[in-house]
């Protein structure tokens, strides 16, 4: 029996149908694009997480109001995590496997990343700009995965160049916390004093969530030394500070990006006043004449109805999302994967607003500035002494 002519006309539009619904790329329709993220919005660093959820979704909103990309809206789903790896696995898996997200956005936290990075990647999805200070991102590059912030190797080998070549100074001892994120900052300033032909004349850690530091100090100031690196980040800088102060030792203090926060200086009082630290992007009080920011965080007022400015992770949000909107926008019309990935290899030079370098991506450069800037607390505020290349 021969089929009917209205049978094979069904059949023809089934398997159109499939082929469209096999070409459709995830997260991608003719009308927008999903992007999705997971931050911290009720745990430790809520007060991180919540202010980039609103630079996420302020970034979305300036983007669509300018046309969106190639006529589709960006849409930012984010899903809190507590600041805990394994809820932010199963947000990850939700936000890919349910919500079909085309891209997971501006993650929050080094430890969150390096369990997520897997993830993405095996299921073709691209890391896009995590808020993360760990090299994993970028070296080796990876194809499906772009990063926006400095590890804080890099971080802290610009600090052990000026501490050496600004300052002087030549006997440098460390103290570290004893995770991925302390052993990193160490191998920064190990590299660097390997390359100037010096070696650290004590280093010491300290357990994560450790307040009592003095039996490390006494370590390293009996080792004489003339500069202390920190492998820490806010509450425990604040305490290096502090004890320092007690022993009423004079020694200058140098710290990543983690310790650029109003909350280093709140907890450390005049202890603080001279810290030095090295960060991939200047904090919002800095950079509030360029447009771009400043419109952004008046959104920020006026939506949240508070009238200070946010977090300074609100610039993560608004950078990243910059950077992927460019990419897109090279990608063409037709936005996949690959094309995406391609146009993201065409970013060149591109200025996302005041306080970053300048973004370039290639096949094999997957950060895109190296950008620091060598900051210091002087008369109890942040303010911004040399940039380095």
């Amino acid at each position: 029996m021969k089929p009917s002519i209205c049978t094979l006309a069904f059949a023809s539009a089934l398997l159109a149908g499939a082929g469209t619904a096999m070409a459709q790329t995830r997260g991608v329709t003719d009308t927008e694009i999903l992007l999705g993220s997971s931050v911290d919005l009720t745990g430790p660093v809520a007060s991180i997480g919540v202010p980039m959820k609103a630079g996420f979704e302020i970034a979305a909103e300036m983007i669509n109001e300018a046309g969106g990309i190639h006529g589709r809206k960006v849409r930012v789903l984010v899903e809190d995590n507590g600041y805990d790896t394994r809820r932010a696995i199963l947000a990850v898996q939700k936000l890919i496997n349910s919500d079909e997200a085309f891209g997971i956005i501006g993650l929050l936290g080094s430890a969150i990343t390096q369990v997520a990075l897997p993830i993405t990647t095996e299921q073709g999805v691209p890391m896009l700009f995590p808020a993360a200070p760990t090299h994993v991102v970028y070296d080796p590059p990876q194809e499906l995965s772009f990063g926006l912030v400095t590890g804080y190797d890099l971080q802290m080998e610009a600090a052990t160049s000026y501490a050496h070549d600004e300052l002087g100074l030549r006997k440098f001892c460390m103290m570290y916390q004893d995770d991925e994120s302390g052993e990193q900052s160490l191998a920064g300033v190990e590299r660097k004093l390997g390359e100037l032909g010096l070696s650290l004349v004590e280093k010491t850690s300290y357990k994560r969530g450790a307040t009592d530091y003095s039996a490390q100090f006494a370590r390293m100031k009996a080792a004489d030394c003339d500069a202390v690196m920190l492998g820490t980040i806010v509450r425990e800088t604040a305490g290096a500070a502090l004890e320092r102060e007690k022993i009423g030792w004079d020694v200058p203090l140098f710290a990543p990006q983690g310790a650029v926060s109003n909350a280093v200086i709140a907890l450390g009082g005049a202890a603080v006043e001279g810290l030095y630290a090295f960060t991939p992007s200047l904090p919002i009080s800095l950079v509030l004449d360029d447009e771009k920011i400043a419109a952004a965080v008046e959104r920020y007022k006026q939506q949240s109805g508070q009238d200070r400015n946010p977090d300074d992770y609100f610039l993560v949000s608004l950078a990243g999302m910059l950077l992927f909107a460019e990419g897109a926008r090279n990608a063409g019309p037709d936005l996949t994967v690959e094309s995406f990935v391609a146009g993201m290899e065409q970013v060149k030079d591109f200025d996302v607003g005041k306080g970053w370098g300048r973004m370039t991506f290639t096949a094999e450069r997957r950060l895109g500035s190296t950008k620091n800037f060598a900051m210091q607390v002087k008369d109890g505020a942040w303010a911004m002494i040399k940039e380095i290349d």
